[in-house]
């Protein structure tokens, strides 16, 4: 089985340091999988593609059907975690989202090319200014800048950037309570015939492995 490893990057999910690919993805899905199972790494700048190849070799992907609606052909497995959205901003000027009128005539920071169902009708209605950024790491500089009022970030890299960053601390921030929004994480495999005569295996392996709490001490190495 080969992970079909984003290039790019998507910390603390899927990281590339020191010539070598590792994350929290890359983790979990090594124990998701039956022993008798080896997992490459191949990295790509379009990894979704890579689930599409009709062939005998099996690829994967941590993923939430949400962002992947061309991949309904996919075997997508039980949900492995839950990933939460939120609100960040300045420590001094703390935003809440408990109604979408809490950012009313503020400006939010976000990921250039990134849809945001939960609050796009206010960028719709002129309600509120979007500010596009390429990476949550300029997101997190408009913030300490005063650029943004707030950002629209998932917690998980959120969390990951501001505890291994010298340039920021935890205390800088103010992470909203509620979530924007939340999907949940689990695995899509190319559809190869075989595979999926074995797809029971990965969900009891996946329920086993939540409720002992091992994705928990996975997660723990990084957030």
């Amino acid at each position: 089985m080969t992970f079909a490893f984003f290039s790019r990057g998507w910390p603390p999910f899927e990281m590339a340091a020191g010539g070598s690919q590792a994350g929290v993805a890359v983790d979990l899905l090594k124990a998701v999988v039956p022993p008798d199972v080896t997992v490459e790494v191949e990295p790509d700048p379009a990894p979704r593609e890579l689930l599409r190849r009709t062939s005998e070799r099996i690829y994967a992907r941590l993923e939430a059907s949400e962002w992947c609606g061309s991949l309904d052909k996919g075997l997508w497995s039980e949900p492995v975690m839950a990933l939460n959205t939120r609100l960040y901003s300045s420590v001094n000027k703390p935003v809440e989202f408990e109604t979408l009128d809490d950012l009313n005539g503020l400006t939010v920071g976000c990921i250039k090319n990134y849809s945001y169902p939960a609050i796009q009708p206010y960028f719709d209605a002129g309600k509120m200014t979007r500010y596009d950024t390429n990476s949550v790491s300029l997101l997190l500089k408009m913030l300490t800048a005063g650029r943004v009022d707030c950002a629209v970030i998932d917690e998980a890299e959120a969390r990951w950037l501001i505890r291994t960053s010298p340039d920021w601390e935890s205390s800088n921030f103010h992470e909203a309570q509620r979530p924007v929004s939340t999907v949940q994480l689990r695995f899509v495999f190319s559809n190869v015939p075989a595979w999926e005569k074995r797809m029971s295996e990965v969900n009891t392996r996946i329920k086993l492995l939540r409720e002992n709490g091992w994705f928990d001490r996975i997660l723990s190495h990084y957030l």
